[in-house]
């Protein structure tokens, strides 16, 4: 009997904590490696899970950080947004940190590229319809 006991805990324990290694983000706008033809008008960061957000920051082309009004929050989200200005063409990097619920740290970063109006008729458009991410 006790074997069970222990071999039930072991087994909770290592769901638990496998379920907690798979919360990450699920879906980006701006996507990441988008090539896009105008200014995004908001970020926004869809996680599998709830977490709480300790540090979001865009760059451009790796200068100092695009200020966009993020502020770290307490509570817990899967989905936050936030306006953005207007940015000029270029490489622009997203980077994020986050806590799960469980205290454990994550983190990840992407980027998406802003081309000119002059490139516009050389760039395909880019499908933010439903059905054009992917699952």
């Amino acid at each position: 009997m006790r074997r069970i006991k222990i071999a039930t805990c072991i087994l909770g324990l290592a769901i638990s904590t496998a379920s907690m290694a798979h919360v990450g983000l699920k879906q980006a706008s701006p996507a990441q490696d988008a090539m896009l033809v105008q200014s995004p008008s908001n970020l926004s960061l869809t996680f599998s899970d709830k977490v709480r957000l300790i540090k979001v920051s865009i760059n451009a082309d790796n200068q100092a950080p695009v200020e966009f009004g993020f502020k770290a929050n307490a509570d817990a989200g899967a989905m936050y947004e936030w306006p953005l200005p207007s940015f000029a063409a270029g490489t622009y990097g997203v980077n994020w940190v986050a806590l799960g619920e469980d205290g454990h740290k994550i983190s990840g970063q992407y980027q998406f590229t802003l081309h000119g109006q002059g490139m516009m008729n050389d760039m395909p458009m880019e499908d933010t319809s439903h059905n054009a991410h992917k699952h």
